[in-house]
């Protein structure tokens, strides 16, 4: 249960204005989630994540202007870890990659809004938050390489 006199702080990342208000009104609507900033470009959600400490940053990737890769790479850089990404890529090497860079929460754009708060407070609490169908997707991942130990001692 999510106990918190102050509400998180997201900042929300949308090239869609549409989309973009729609997200801030649902998650500002949320009680203990208020979006205290949304923009359109890569350059300005760096700018703002500066300025602002934000709790947590919220990407939606479903257009060419967000690459959630030189995000979290750039936020990274400046010790910003709580990113969280919304895309409908589902391929395990891309978001292993995404993992690797640094990305704590994964949801795709099926989500529904009890699992984005969820993965919002998680994320706040620097936990890693994935939804299911992300989690079957690495699952689904072979995760042993030819001569690991595994298959070394099965051999034996």
């Amino acid at each position: 249960m999510w106990i918190m006199h102050d509400p998180l702080n997201v900042l929300l990342l949308n090239p869609e204005p549409l989309t973009r208000m729609a997200l801030a009104e649902m998650i500002g609507s949320r009680g203990v989630i208020q979006v205290s900033c949304h923009t359109g470009s890569l350059s300005s959600c760096v700018r703002q994540t500066e300025k602002i400490g934000p709790d947590v940053v919220l990407a939606r990737e479903q257009h060419p202007l967000t690459d959630v890769l030189k995000l979290a790479t750039s936020l990274g850089a400046r010790g910003f870890k709580r990113l969280i990404c919304i895309s409908d890529e589902t391929g395990a090497a891309y978001l292993q990659h995404l993992i690797t860079l640094g990305v704590l929460g994964l949801l795709t754009g099926e989500c529904s809004t009890a699992e984005l708060k969820l993965a919002i407070e998680s994320v706040g609490l620097g936990r890693a938050y994935a939804s299911p169908e992300v989690v079957r997707a690495l699952m689904q991942r072979p995760q042993r390489k030819p001569g690991s130990p595994l298959e070394k001692s099965a051999v034996a």
